[in-house]
């Protein structure tokens, strides 16, 4: 079961709890960041750091002139190489549009299996108002 949770502006929360869920569609935005494809990995300054608890902390931040969406990817994964957190800032932006997103996914330590994950963001179409959203969903 997920329980899913729709927050937009001057709306009041909507919450559902379902079985039935399009999983390539649902975590669509997260494929979004991948950051593995070869001609992107020039864009990216990498820095990474062993924390406390064996865990490595890896974080992508793209450089001031390339042109991508993914401003930041921060990634920690467990020692048995399962993932723990994924957190990206994505921007798009044109003479029309502009949306910047916050999307964070948590995964359960020891098998990676999806904990939760969040979408909070921002849209504004360049004539428009702007719509402030979060998406919180529990698995």
């Amino acid at each position: 079961m997920v329980l899913k949770s729709v927050t937009t502006q001057g709306k009041p929360t909507e919450t559902i709890e379902t079985a039935e869920v399009d999983w390539e569609k649902e975590l669509s935005i997260f494929q979004e960041v991948d950051l593995s494809r070869p001609a992107l990995r020039d864009f990216y300054r990498e820095e990474e750091q062993t924390l406390p608890d064996g865990s490595t902390l890896t974080v992508f931040t793209k450089s001031e002139e390339a042109a991508a969406p993914v401003q930041r990817l921060q990634l920690i994964v467990s020692p048995e190489q399962k993932l723990e957190q994924l957190k990206a800032t994505v921007l798009e932006e044109n003479i029309l549009f502009y949306s910047e997103r916050e999307i964070t996914l948590t995964a359960e330590p020891g098998t990676g299996n999806i904990g939760s994950y969040r979408v909070e963001g921002v849209q504004k179409l360049m004539l428009g108002d702007s719509l402030r959203y979060r998406i919180d969903a529990n698995l």
